[in-house]
């Protein structure tokens, strides 16, 4: 009896000693996976404070852009453009809109206003006067001075805090010539095929004269431009005739045009040859632009931020930096056309 009664305790003292071990085990456990996730939740929070606070304390992009090309190029345009530079960036992109005629005096308080100390100041040509007011007023601040289509001979000389880029017309010239290609190969498909397949005339139907691409240009379009241009529609539409017009009355009136490049002042094309699809060279909201614009170069300095960032990072004091190119897609109607399109589009940006 002795004996059962022993054995029994010394059973019942090892399950106590067990079951105290599996709570102290198991409350060790708890209590481990709760600093882990008290350590989670702080590295969490410090993370949404401390990102926030390092993108706001880095030194702002400036973009000097007066109301006229806000109503023009569109204020949400802007916003959209400065919300995804900024965060590609990781820095505040900041739009600084200054009224039209504004005076050197007073846009230097607005860009004091918005940051005394900025990554850089973009200008543009327009803004060039002031962009060297701004140099003798903040020598040690960094300033791009954007000259677009100006000639570089016309563009001030630049500095190791004085960059100066334009845009680069030869480039887009060829790249409009890629896109202009594939829409004259598909006016002309018909007589690619007929020649290849010896097929009589009745099948051309409309196809019977032969197509033309026409690049509306001014005088800043020089001979080696537009070969670039013409090596350009080549490679996308085997052999095409081009037209150089100066004017719209140099346009033909009839139908056999495939496409129309302007890369110079509008004038009257539009309502000279309606009807023709129109690749244009422009900031101008797309939206402000008739139905025949299927794709837009952009070379104002929101479409160009992130190149021109990139730029100053290279410490590159001069260069060109091509447009962006806005493909209109809801105004092709034609699928294949459209694909092809964009695959150009993608091919000639990278």
């Amino acid at each position: 009896m002795c004996i059962n009664i022993t054995c029994f305790a010394i059973f019942v003292k090892q399950y106590m000693l067990n079951l105290y071990k599996i709570q102290y085990n198991y409350r060790t456990y708890i209590t481990m996976k709760n600093i882990f996730l008290i350590i989670i939740l702080a590295i969490q929070v410090l993370g949404f404070g401390i990102i926030p606070l390092a993108f706001i304390s880095r030194a702002p992009v400036l973009i000097i852009t007066d109301s006229t090309f806000a109503t023009l190029y569109g204020t949400e345009r802007i916003k959209t453009q400065q919300v995804s530079a900024s965060l590609r960036l990781f820095r505040p992109v900041k739009f600084v809109e200054v009224a039209d005629g504004i005076s050197n005096d007073v846009l230097m308080i607005t860009l004091r206003g918005k940051s005394a100390n900025p990554y850089c100041v973009i200008f543009t040509q327009d803004y060039s006067s002031a962009a060297e007011y701004y140099r003798g007023e903040y020598p040690g601040n960094l300033i791009v001075l954007l000259g677009g289509r100006t000639p570089e001979q016309d563009l001030p000389s630049s500095d190791e805090n004085f960059y100066v880029y334009s845009t680069d017309t030869e480039l887009d010239l060829y790249r409009a010539g890629l896109l202009a290609g594939v829409i004259n190969f598909k006016e002309t498909g018909l007589q690619w095929l007929s020649n290849f397949f010896n097929l009589p005339d009745s099948f051309l139907q409309d196809t019977e004269e032969k197509k033309i691409v026409a690049l509306a240009k001014d005088t800043s379009i020089t001979d080696s431009m537009q070969s670039v241009f013409s090596r350009g529609l080549d490679e996308t539409a085997g052999e095409a005739d081009v037209l150089f017009a100066n004017e719209s009355s140099e346009l033909p009136v009839k139908t056999n045009l495939s496409c129309i490049v302007v890369a110079g002042s509008c004038d009257d094309f539009f309502e000279r040859v309606p009807g023709i699809p129109v690749i244009l060279f422009s900031w101008l909201n797309p939206e402000f632009t008739p139905n025949d614009v299927i794709a837009v170069f952009d070379d104002s300095p929101w479409a160009l931020v992130m190149p021109i960032v990139k730029m100053i990072e290279e410490k590159s004091r001069n260069g060109k930096i091509p447009s962006k190119i806005l493909i209109l897609s809801g105004r092709i109607a034609d699928n294949g056309m459209l694909r092809r399109f964009n695959k150009e589009a993608k091919k000639i940006l990278n």
